[in-house]
């Protein structure tokens, strides 16, 4: 990436909570060897040329409700996972 071959493009907005990360909806979570995202960015700038996406998102709640942090994960846009 700092050599300039490599793109990136960071996942944060969302259509409810706009780009403020305390308050972004998605979850990421480890499910065996891979991780399952879900939730919905509205505008990832540079998505049609990156790489790689940096999603942003929240691992599950606690058994009680309550937040347990933030995480980020890297996505190949090409996957076919992503849409």
């Amino acid at each position: 990436m700092a050599c300039g071959e490599v793109f990136l493009a960071m996942a944060t907005t969302e259509a409810k909570t706009g780009h403020n990360l305390f308050r972004t909806t998605t979850e990421i979570r480890r499910d065996g060897d891979h991780f399952v995202v879900r939730g919905l960015k509205s505008i990832t700038s540079g998505l049609d040329v990156a790489d790689r996406v940096l999603v942003f998102g929240r691992p599950p709640k606690t058994a009680d409700g309550k937040p347990t942090g933030y995480t980020t994960i890297l996505v190949d846009p090409r996957a076919p996972g992503p849409r």
